[in-house]
């Protein structure tokens, strides 16, 4: 098997940037659920099934945003 040649300045650097990306895209996802916009039966009725979907894709991307960190910090150890 050829041996393999790795530059661990470049490593370390790629390591730093990813748990960066993860860093501020976590910072970017919404604080807060959205608010019904009135009153009407519509609004109170869509609003918390949207706020359920969106927890859904929040708690998933939250994961992949765990594990690109755990991943940083392994390459980066």
């Amino acid at each position: 098997m050829p041996e393999l040649n790795v530059d661990l300045s470049e490593l370390a650097s790629v390591a730093a940037n990813a748990a960066n990306m993860a860093r501020t895209t976590g910072a970017a996802l919404p604080r807060q659920w959205v608010l019904p916009a009135g009153a009407d039966p519509i609004s109170a009725q869509t609003v918390p099934r949207l706020n359920a979907h969106a927890e859904g894709l929040f708690n998933g991307v939250v994961g992949v945003l765990n594990k690109v960190q755990q991943m940083a910090h392994h390459v980066g150890a």
